[in-house]
């Protein structure tokens, strides 16, 4: 029952169904294909990726702590250039709801994810080794190159040869799976693949984590 997240979300993405449900995510959809992905994060992941490491280098040869936690995100743009063709059902209490929704599960299920690969890897030594030469082997990196090089090499090309790595994460979402459960209410009547019949209305749940 979508009814007890209202309070939090709103009529955001995860507390909605129906028409408002659809809307919210073809819009979304456009920011979060492949194409998009990959041209807007080329540039500025190995830019911003050269920064961190230099900092994180510094940070552990020195022993100094560093906050994680401050970032600056994005307004959903997409949605707030949409709320001008839809002034009156896009208002702002419901560009706020979804802003809400989309930066939680933008940012919250990916540090998530990252927190939980790094403790893995934190435990299983033989997996970061093999981890840390796929990768060196992907953008050829040789002994005397510094992290400016290996940015510069780090391409999507080099990136889909790491199949080790992605494996790893895959792994990663099984075990420790972001969203580990789901749930939806039904649109229309329907009857289930096993012969179990859905009426309209009824909430739909499924865990991930057991799958």
């Amino acid at each position: 029952n979508t009814r007890v997240m209202r309070d939090l979300f709103g009529n955001g993405i995860f507390a909605t169904d129906g028409e408002n449900w659809r809307h919210q995510r073809k819009l979304a959809s456009h920011e979060f294909s492949t194409k998009v992905l990959r041209d807007f994060s080329s540039d500025v992941f190995r830019i911003n990726a050269a920064k961190l490491a230099e900092k994180i280098s510094y940070a552990a040869a020195n022993r100094i702590t560093i906050n994680m936690q401050k970032a600056r995100e994005d307004i959903l743009s997409r949605f707030i250039l949409a709320s001008e063709e839809d002034p009156v059902t896009m208002n702002d209490r419901y560009l706020r709801d979804i802003v809400l929704s989309f930066l939680i599960a933008g940012k919250d299920t990916t540090a998530n994810t990252l927190s939980w690969f790094i403790y893995m890897l934190c435990k299983n030594p033989i997996v970061q080794d093999k981890i840390a030469y796929e990768i060196k082997e992907s953008v050829e990196l040789a002994q005397e190159d510094n992290i400016e090089t290996f940015t510069a090499r780090l391409k999507q090309g080099a990136i889909d040869k790491m199949q080790y790595l992605h494996a790893t994460l895959t792994e990663t979402l099984r075990l420790y799976p972001a969203v580990p459960v789901d749930g939806k209410m039904a649109d229309e009547d329907d009857l289930l693949p096993n012969g179990y019949r859905v009426i309209k209305g009824d909430g739909m749940n499924y865990m991930i984590y057991a799958m």
